[in-house]
């Protein structure tokens, strides 16, 4: 019990330290590329269109480095000295189908899509949550994976 009081003091002290600074786990500058093409309404590939997403995040930060002291046996957080994680990069592609019909004297709007998410796959974990030892050495608290790859297979009407 007695080694507990300092790491609960130290997470006191953390807590009130990181106040009014940058949040953590939380990618600060993201991209997110899009694009679509609509097949000519003339060819043959009418009403089909294809598109992908492309999506890339800067490092977060996972954590803080620490100052060591005498008084403290983990040292104080140092909010000028985060520690990063991986920035992030994701893609999808689709695949849609759009058509118009008549239903009961109605205009109805048909789209199918088939769309990948994920599409490379990168299962890789990624750095969530770190802090740094007695030693001064970064170790990894928890990590994140992505979602899997997902096939989606869609279809809307419209009125």
């Amino acid at each position: 019990v007695g080694d507990l009081i300092p790491k609960i003091q130290a997470e006191a002290s953390d807590d009130k330290l990181v106040i009014g600074q940058r949040q953590t786990r939380v990618f600060e500058w993201q991209t997110n590329l899009i694009t679509r093409y609509q097949f000519n309404r003339a060819s043959a590939l009418k009403g089909w269109a294809v598109g992908t997403a492309f999506r890339w995040r800067t490092a977060p930060i996972i954590g803080y480095y620490r100052t060591p002291t005498t008084n403290t046996p983990l040292g104080i957080l140092d909010p000028s000295r985060p520690i990063k994680g991986s920035p992030s990069t994701n893609g999808d592609a689709w695949l849609d189908y759009s058509r118009t019909f008549s239903m009961a004297e109605r205009k109805v709007r048909w789209t199918a899509q088939f769309r990948v998410q994920n599409l490379w796959n990168d299962r890789t974990a990624l750095p969530w949550s770190a802090d740094v030892d007695n030693a001064g050495s970064v170790f990894l608290q928890q990590r994140r994976t992505p979602g899997e790859r997902q096939f989606i297979l869609s279809s809307t009407f419209e009125f």
